[in-house]
């Protein structure tokens, strides 16, 4: 690109015309003597009175390009050149990107408008920037247009996260900055607007989609290897959308739905498996019919994380009661063995044996003599979770030993520590309450007290967890967004690399004066 640093080729616009006027009206340059005048009646219009000439030195042409060239050689030619000028791309790697339009992804699309884009310069270095993982980059330094086409064709990544963009501020101001997106996203879209932006790659045109967006599983109450599920999906398009749904997992299909949804709608279906494990699980959207259900496949199917569950295994030892064993057996995080097997990590003991050396262990005093508390037991800081339990009256055993500031108390009522933990941390927990009482056994907390008691005691859970997979709704929304294209900027100068052109003239001006010199003298010699 041709710029001038000052307006002095204006000035051509006054003088040129005036170099042309004086060679166009000038009068005879010498007398020229001849034998007879009769010889030469042609030329009588050359006479004192004649008039001036009617044509122009054709030399005035060469004239006026030598002036004018001097003219532009004085406003400062310098030509910017942003061929050399580093990239950097800004690619929008979500979700909606990977949407196949015409068999290719929009991905797929924008590298390949980008390609197309950058095949005419020669760039020091294009620098590829992951939205969704703004740690992830790919450099790539000066090379031919072909090695970069090929390196620019194999970055394709997974999405993993919606866009994350800069501030637009921290963007280096002596790059050239492009963005590959499809528009599907406001946040981006508002970014885009304000980001010094040279360049807007921006594809798709596709609009539905149906999406799964939640998969949830949690153990039933009532039966063993039995589980409640949830499956939620959205459709996110314009239009009227019939599918099925299916819950499946290596071994086959094991339940599926007809389904048939309305614009810009969601449902969530429920349903109860019986299985004993639940690896490879997963739900899955299909088509009714031939056709591909909608342009982005990557939504429509669902895995759940799979995590083999360590149960916590406890030897027994005493004479405990039948509800105690009862509410351990009821959770599924709990294994009952004895003390011989390899895999306990914790031991309870029903009585006033002595405690075992290593093993952690919760005791149950025997009950001496049992006592009423006059009001509610109070939890106390070192219980944890186990504050949430709102325990009524209780009995106890008279053998409790009075309360002091000095024990790791977890609770205590009537003045008395009911349930205090010895060691730091917690070797193990000394319980006097009556734990086969009605008024413990009847209670809807009892297993939560129990499990509550060996999380305390080992610091980690043995509750039963809810094991869910999920993902934004408006993460799948394709539709690229109604809205104007962001003002690109304009080239800054700290892109450009400029070069001077005033010694190149100078040297053509110089040339032409030597034309110019031989000419006249030539012109002279044939007069």
């Amino acid at each position: 690109m041709l710029s001038l640093s000052s307006p002095w080729w204006l000035t051509g616009l006054a003088i040129l015309p005036l170099v042309w006027w004086l060679h166009r009206f000038h009068g005879v340059a010498r007398a020229m003597p001849v034998s007879a005048l009769f010889l030469f009646q042609a030329l009588r219009q050359y006479d004192s009175g004649a008039a001036a000439s009617h044509r122009a030195d054709p030399l005035w042409r060469l004239r006026a390009l030598i002036i004018g060239s001097a003219l532009v050689a004085l406003s400062g030619p310098v030509w910017q050149d942003t061929s050399t000028a580093p990239v950097e791309v800004w690619v929008d790697d979500s979700l909606s990107m990977q949407a196949l339009e015409q068999g290719e992804s929009r991905l797929g699309h924008a590298f390949q408008q980008l390609i197309e884009t950058l095949a005419p310069r020669r760039s020091r270095g294009i620098v590829l920037h992951s939205l969704g993982t703004p740690n992830q980059r790919l450099q790539i330094g000066p090379a031919q247009p072909m090695e970069q086409q090929a390196l620019l064709r194999e970055w394709r990544k997974i999405p993993v996260a919606e866009p994350h963009p800069p501030a637009s501020t921290t963007l280096q101001p002596a790059a050239l900055h492009y963005l590959l997106t499809d528009g599907a996203d406001a946040a981006l879209n508002r970014w885009s607007g304000q980001a010094p932006l040279q360049q807007l790659i921006r594809v798709g045109t596709a609009t539905d989609n149906l999406a799964l967006t939640l998969l949830s599983l949690r153990p039933a109450l009532t039966e063993p290897d039995s589980w409640m599920g949830l499956v939620a999906l959205s459709n996110l398009g314009k239009t009227r959308v019939m599918a099925n749904l299916e819950v499946a997992n290596g071994s086959g299909k094991l339940l599926d739905w007809p389904l048939d949804l309305d614009p810009d709608s969601s449902i969530a279906q429920s349903f109860r498996l019986h299985l004993a494990s639940l690896e490879g699980l997963y739900a899955r959207l299909s088509p009714t019919g031939p056709m591909p259900l909608d342009a982005l496949p990557l939504d429509d199917r669902l895995t759940l994380p799979f995590t083999q569950r360590a149960r916590l295994y406890i030897g027994i030892s005493g004479d405990c009661s039948g509800y105690l064993l009862a509410a351990l057996r009821s959770d599924r995080g709990v294994g009952i063995t004895t003390l011989e097997d390899p895999r306990i990590e914790a031991q309870l003991l029903c009585g006033d044996s002595p405690l075992p050396s290593a093993t952690p262990t919760i005791r149950l005093h025997p009950i001496v003599q049992r006592r009423l508390t006059t009001s509610a037991p109070h939890w106390h800081a070192a219980a944890g979770k186990l504050q949430q339990l709102l325990l009524q009256r209780v009995e106890y055993s008279s053998s409790a030993p009075q309360a002091t500031p000095t024990q790791q108390l977890l609770l205590s009522g009537d003045g008395r520590a009911l349930i205090l933990a010895v060691g730091e941390p917690v070797h193990h927990i000394e319980i006097f309450l009556d734990m086969a009482s009605s008024e413990l056994t009847s209670s809807p907390l009892y297993p939560l007290l129990l499990s509550g008691l060996f999380e305390q005691l080992l610091q980690r859970s043995s509750d039963d967890e809810i094991i869910r997979v999920e993902r934004d709704p408006q993460a799948s929304r394709i539709a690229p967004l109604v809205g104007d294209q962001p003002a690109l900027r304009t080239t800054p100068a700290a892109t450009m690399a400029q070069h001077e052109l005033s010694w190149i003239l100078l040297l053509c001006i110089l040339s032409l004066l030597l034309l110019d010199g031989y000419l006249s003298l030539a012109t002279a010699g044939e007069g």
